[in-house]
């Protein structure tokens, strides 16, 4: 018997009243990959669903992006799981929104979209989350982006084993004993 046999389910599924204060942000979409300008920076690429081939069904969660939305020092914030980005992102707009602190970026590199336009990633922050009882301090690098206020890519799937459900929307981890479930 595995730990995750012996674990307590618990289910997030954010209440949309609880987030009035984001207005209409929810239609908001982007697709991001970041390119080096710098020879000794290192390369990352994001490809994003945008890119995605069309298929004969018009189930929404075949293009869908897991994100949900949860408080983070009383205010509301999108959070976009993706496991197709390399890095762990807070827009620009939410570092100032929610009063946290810009700290130089030890390896600074850029950040463009799929065409040639970029942009210089030199900060990141500590970003506070909690859901239940899984509590933690992420680095974010900060970007200007409108996709939503934080991603978290491939470092915080990888150091939780998140497991993401793609029909369902949705994704998991276990935490202290407790499996968590997101619900997108």
């Amino acid at each position: 018997m595995g730990e995750e046999d012996n674990c307590d389910d618990k289910v997030y599924e954010p209440n949309p009243d609880d987030f009035q204060d984001l207005n209409d942000e929810s239609n908001l979409l982007g697709c991001v990959r970041s390119i080096s300008t710098q020879i000794k920076t290192i390369r990352l690429g994001v490809v994003r669903c945008a890119l995605t081939q069309p298929k004969r069904t018009k189930d929404w969660r075949r293009t869908a992006i897991v994100y949900t939305y949860i408080k983070c020092r009383d205010k509301g914030c999108k959070i976009i799981i993706d496991s197709g980005c390399c890095i762990n992102a807070v827009s620009s707009g939410s570092v100032s929104r929610l009063d946290l602190k810009f700290v130089p970026h030890p390896k600074p590199y850029s950040v463009s979209w799929v065409n040639d336009t970029s942009i210089v990633v030199k900060e990141r922050c500590l970003f506070s989350i909690k859901i239940f009882d899984y509590h933690d301090e992420i680095w974010c690098d900060v970007i200007l982006m409108d996709v939503g206020h934080v991603i978290l890519g491939r470092p915080w799937l990888y150091d939780l084993d998140v497991t993401i459900f793609g029909r369902s929307n949705s994704c998991s981890f276990t935490f202290q004993g407790k499996k968590i479930q997101l619900i997108g």
